[in-house]
């Protein structure tokens, strides 16, 4: 088969290792001339990835973080893949989650669960078959671009990190352009080991999302929307003391304990944790959503 050159990117914080993934990629079942590698560093990734771009002579973009360790497989079947759908851009596939501890166990139920996650838990857990598909179910440290897409876009909006390859996959499908989520293209990533990392980064995607409506006037569905209004409800219901309080607390606590029991039925010792989990990381992604909107209202009226 004439397989194509891919570029592979990896963003790295100064003084970072990306050993994990550069080590991953010897064992890559693809022919080595064919592929080239760019690990830059900086504090935007977002910018990073668009300097090494510049360089790059791939026909194939491939984005990795510092910690994907690629499956031997994947650059095949990204490229079969765009060979089946030759209408396609883009391609992508689940960062599976993996950890031995008590809470990273947990952790990785609340991120592969509709509960926790909703759509976003395709990018954590491969789902279904192989389909056309969203920036919902996609995730910059596995994915992959035809360069002369990435160009055409002229690359990452540099003034977002998080959300920035959601942001140009959504431009991108608004002029038509398609992309493909494939459940076996594949890379590994060992998930957060403690609370503290753990809700900053689903902090982090609140804020992230935020931002991106404000940045790319991107559509902000209303179910994005719905932890921070939940939240900010339960938080002046609580202070007027009303009975209504409860039409809303209640129900959510209900439903929580309930996926909770399902989720932990084989380890049932990590219920507990899960519940609170699942409750925290809808709170921090309501937090993160919160600080942006505020963030970004100082600002305009500073500048007004």
């Amino acid at each position: 088969m004439d397989y194509p050159k891919i570029s592979i990117v990896i963003p790295l914080r100064h003084g970072g290792s990306a050993a994990r993934a550069l080590s991953s990629l010897k064992e890559a079942d693809y022919p080595a001339e064919l592929i080239e590698t760019f690990v830059i560093e900086g504090n935007n990734p977002s910018r990073q990835r668009n300097q090494a771009i510049k360089n790059s002579s791939g026909q194939i973009i491939f984005f990795f973080d510092d910690d994907s360790c690629v499956n031997p497989a994947l650059f095949k079947n990204a490229v079969a893949t765009y060979r089946s759908y030759p209408d396609a851009v883009g391609v992508g596939g689940p960062a599976y989650l993996y950890g031995r501890t008590f809470f990273q166990q947990a952790t990785i139920i609340i991120m592969s669960s509709i509960l926790g996650v909703f759509k976003i838990r395709a990018r954590y857990k491969a789902i279904g078959k192989i389909r056309y598909t969203s920036e919902d179910e996609l995730i910059s440290c596995n994915l992959s671009i035809k360069k002369e897409a990435f160009t055409d876009e002229f690359g990452f909006n540099e003034k977002l990190y998080p959300n920035e390859e959601n942001e140009l996959i959504s431009r991108l499908q608004k002029k038509g352009r398609r992309f493909i989520y494939n459940p076996d293209c594949m890379v590994t990533r060992r998930t957060d080991d403690n609370l503290k990392v753990f809700l900053r980064r689903i902090f982090c995607y609140g804020r992230g999302r935020i931002e991106q409506f404000f940045v790319s006037q991107s559509a902000l569905s209303l179910l994005r929307l719905l932890p921070f209004l939940f939240f900010g409800s339960l938080s002046i219901l609580f202070f007027i003391n009303r009975p209504i309080f409860k039409l809303f607390f209640y129900p959510y606590i209900a439903i929580v304990l309930a996926f909770s029991i399902y989720n932990s039925r084989h380890k049932l010792k990590l219920f507990p944790l899960v519940v609170l989990l699942y409750i925290a990381t809808h709170l921090a992604y309501a937090c993160g959503e919160a600080s942006a909107m505020a963030k970004i209202l100082i600002s305009k009226r500073k500048h007004n």
